[in-house]
């Protein structure tokens, strides 16, 4: 039964699935079990018993234009979500490959101790992974440069 999961070309490691009641990114597939890493980045594994006997959605199977950069920032320098926003957009509101017709979304996930985890929501011109992630590291740049930039101000 785990053979034909590990060795089929319908999931593999890397892939977005929905399996029931969970959802997630493959990170492993094992003989007992699909490792996720969920949304919350909790790390969920789902007995392959549940895989055969679930509907399995192969999130990654639709690609998709939306697509999320997550981030995090020291308590110490993170800012209110606005001032932070009107750093940020700006670059978004003429990059060629970002969908205008979509307002970008910065969204504060958590906030520790120490710091403040983000979340952005972006529609990119294409579903390309790569594009996908070539954007990604543009924006963490330029979140790194404020960062920094905060850092020295203070």
């Amino acid at each position: 039964m785990a053979f034909f999961i590990m060795f089929s070309d319908q999931l593999s490691v890397g892939d977005r699935i929905k399996v029931g009641d969970y959802k997630g990114r493959i990170m492993d597939i094992n003989f007992a079990n699909i490792v996720l890493q969920n949304e919350e980045d909790d790390i969920v594994m789902v007995p392959n018993n549940l895989v055969f006997t679930q509907a399995i959605v192969n999130l990654s199977a639709h690609r998709s234009q939306l697509f999320t950069i997550k981030f995090e920032l020291p308590l110490s320098v993170a800012s209110d979500i606005k001032t932070l926003e009107k750093e940020i957009v700006p670059i978004l509101t003429n990059h060629p490959n970002i969908d205008q017709s979509h307002t970008p979304k910065l969204i504060v996930q958590e906030v520790g101790k120490d710091y403040v985890k983000y979340k952005f929501e972006l529609y990119a011109t294409t579903s390309s992974n790569r594009l996908h992630r070539d954007i990604e590291n543009e924006i963490l740049r330029e979140i790194l440069l404020f960062e920094h930039d905060r850092i020295k101000s203070s």
